[in-house]
């Protein structure tokens, strides 16, 4: 999880190495086709709220996050024509994250992190534009509205970076998605799980210089069906 947002918050240090935060967020979201499924979803009215309890010791961290929305859609019954015809609906988004560092030698540092949550994927650098926080229900409301409902998702990654040298040192890292589609749900995207693996090797030719070298390898497995509606 990174990305970063317009956000007013409060920091609180306690015993000594513990630390505090809270804050409301700009909220984060792609917009949603009105016209093929009759739903809608831009501007945000209400901010996220953000917090993290975290540990800073003398060789890493670690900290649990937390994230919850209130994400606004609006529908109509059938395609929607005009705004003024919609209806306005709120359905909750959430999730947590767990991450640190520690530095085990001079030469080796450890990082990982594991988030999960429900609607929470513009949070997600690997799946921030993938128009996957919200799915669309084959079912109506009984008033006959179409429904959006936040997706579940899950990712995370680990690395470890080594100092070879004053002058040479590597990244390697491990990453993964996930998205977990329900039964009555049809996403916007085709993504199921996306896995990479990566290394790289820097060298640091002076203070005004350094050149790199990486890379990369990664797959992504697809949900095959269609992105379409029951009659």
């Amino acid at each position: 999880v990174s990305r970063t947002h317009c956000l007013i918050g409060y920091t609180l240090p306690f015993r000594d190495k513990w630390t505090f935060a809270v804050a409301a967020e700009e909220p984060s979201f792609n917009d949603v086709s009105t016209d093929e499924y009759g739903v809608g979803v831009d501007f945000q009215k209400t901010p996220d709220v953000a917090m993290h309890i975290k540990y800073k010791g003398d060789i890493g961290h670690v900290q649990l996050g937390g994230l919850l929305r209130l994400m606004a859609y609006y529908s109509a019954k059938g395609e929607i024509v005009h705004l003024e015809d919609s209806k306005t609906f709120y359905t909750p988004g959430y999730g947590l994250s767990l991450s640190g560092k520690i530095n085990a030698t001079p030469w080796l540092s450890l990082s990982a992190q594991i988030t999960g949550g429900t609607g929470i994927s513009a949070y997600i650098n690997d799946l921030d534009d993938m128009n996957i926080n919200f799915g669309l229900l084959k079912d109506t409301d009984a008033e006959g509205y179409r429904q959006l409902k936040g997706v579940p998702v899950e990712a995370g990654y680990a690395s470890a970076t080594i100092r070879w040298n004053d002058a040479l040192r590597s990244t390697l890292l491990y990453g993964f998605t996930a998205v977990n589609k329900q039964k009555d749900m049809v996403l916007f995207s085709d993504l199921k799980t996306s896995q990479y693996y990566a290394t790289n090797l820097f060298w640091y030719v002076s203070q005004y210089l350094f050149v790199g070298v990486e890379y990369l390898h990664g797959f992504k497995t697809i949900y095959a069906e269609e992105m379409e509606l029951d009659e």
